[in-house]
């Protein structure tokens, strides 16, 4: 009988703990959603994946967007520049230019992907720090937003 009770109180005490776990979990998420969104203009945003391909962060792939109308950034590669134009949640970004210098391959594909997806770019989303970037095909680019070293410091 003892048994039975201890095995009664234990699971009620694992219950109770999955229970407050469980809510933890809820509210970390609910305040991550509500997270002020970081501002469009002037973060750094990081390419995090280009839909199937999770990008290296050390690769340093990243746009810029200035309050101007003009972006700069780095494509793995190359810099690059260029305008670009919003209309609510519509982008367009482009035509581009970049320094020409040529990598090992896998830093040219990345490079290649980062780019045709900025110059795809039809609407964008922001979350907290993510920016996603959606082409007319529907296809989705994640950025991670940072400030600029200079304004951290």
């Amino acid at each position: 009988m003892n048994r039975i009770l201890g095995f009664t109180f234990f699971l009620l005490f694992l219950a109770g703990f999955a229970f407050v776990s469980f809510d933890g979990m809820q509210r970390r998420a609910a305040l991550k959603k509500n997270q002020a969104p970081m501002p469009l203009t002037d973060t750094d945003w990081q390419l995090t994946d280009t839909g199937p391909t999770a990008i290296d962060h050390e690769i340093g792939v990243y746009v810029r967007l200035g309050a101007d109308g003009e972006l700069n950034g780095h494509a793995g590669c190359n810099n690059f520049f260029g305008p670009y134009e919003i209309s609510g949640t519509e982008i367009e970004i482009g035509p581009l230019a970049a320094t020409r210098k040529m990598c090992t391959g896998p830093q040219m594909d990345i490079e290649k992907t980062f780019m045709n997806g900025l110059r795809d770019a039809r609407g964008f989303e922001i979350e907290g720090n993510k920016l996603a970037l959606t082409d007319y095909r529907g296809r989705v680019m994640t950025l991670t937003g940072q400030l600029p070293a200079e304004e951290t410091e």
